[in-house]
């Protein structure tokens, strides 16, 4: 149950970003990954007009960042409902994987944890 909650929490993150960045149509997917492993996977994928291309970038480096699993329970303490780059930053550091696409007005965010 914990790790579903972590998920959860990860997903609402990003969403609030994404509804920052005037998102519209979000749609959020949750699956299980049948490998020895047992990763999950989420994929969120909004509508966003005018993005601009730096604003990818900056959330591309803020989720990218190598998965720090030893400080994990308390990096997850100072995540918060902010809508700010250090939370992302500390989304980052609990996720495993992370593809971002944005095309046609379609941005596209699929974390592996």
């Amino acid at each position: 149950m914990q790790e579903k909650l972590k998920i959860l929490k990860i997903v609402n993150e990003l969403a609030i970003h994404c509804m920052a960045l005037g998102a519209t149509n979000l749609q959020i997917t949750l699956t299980n990954i049948e490998n020895k492993e047992k990763k999950k996977k989420a994929h969120l994928e909004c509508s966003i007009l005018n993005v601009d291309e730096m604003e990818i970038k900056k959330l591309k480096e803020q989720l990218e960042v190598p998965r720090q699993e030893e400080f994990e329970d308390y990096l997850w303490e100072l995540a918060g409902e902010s809508l700010d780059y250090s939370t992302l930053n500390l989304v980052g550091m609990i996720i495993d994987d992370v593809h971002i696409v944005y095309e046609n007005s379609i941005l596209k965010i699929t974390i592996y944890r």
